[in-house]
């Protein structure tokens, strides 16, 4: 028995401990939703993709911008083999690490990790990874929007808001929206 655990934790040095996750959420209208289930995956060859049970949670709690208007897409899985088509995709506001990106498209898949980050999004955005600390480093030229950060967080659970706290939410959302494309134009 003594050489099985011997083996045992031969593999487990070998195979790893834990898949590299990071914390985000997807926002819209001044809500958002947060999840610590975001694998990045330096292999997957896409930009973003949502597992469907989270899309139909997204979808039903922020009221987000979908798109069906493509002929669905084979994906590939690790092993280059089709194993699933893609449907539908979803458009929010993506939030991690202080960083937001707005009206970012995600894919809609079956997944048992909540969301995946690509290497297409890691690619255009110029982020790389730091798989000791399982973190992203972001470009240190871009700086961080204080701003943007200002959402109401949803219990995925809730089943309904109160709508007057709604229409308050998507008034101060347009208000920072102004302030940040002012902030903006007065930077350049």
């Amino acid at each position: 028995m003594e050489n099985r655990s011997e083996g045992d934790e031969f593999l487990r040095r070998h195979l790893g401990d834990r898949s590299f996750v990071c914390t985000c959420s997807i926002a819209d209208n001044g809500l958002s939703l947060t999840t610590t289930d975001a694998l990045v995956d330096t292999g997957a060859h896409g930009y973003l993709f949502i597992s469907r049970r989270f899309a139909d949670v997204v979808e039903k709690r922020l009221q987000v911008e979908t798109r069906q208007d493509f002929t669905p897409a084979p994906v590939g899985g690790f092993d280059g083999k089709n194993c699933q088509k893609i449907y539908r995709a979803i458009r929010v506001d993506l939030k991690m690490q202080g960083f937001t990106n707005h009206g970012e498209w995600m894919l809609v898949i079956d997944s048992k990790h909540d969301i995946l980050i690509g290497e297409m999004w890691l690619a255009k955005w110029d982020v790389y990874t730091d798989s000791r600390r399982k973190r992203l480093l972001f470009p240190t030229d871009r700086v961080p929007d204080p701003l943007t950060s200002a959402t109401i967080l949803l219990d995925p659970n809730h089943a309904s808001w109160n709508v007057a706290h709604q229409q308050d939410a998507d008034r101060c959302d347009r208000l920072l929206a102004e302030e940040n494309r002012h902030l903006r134009e007065c930077r350049q």
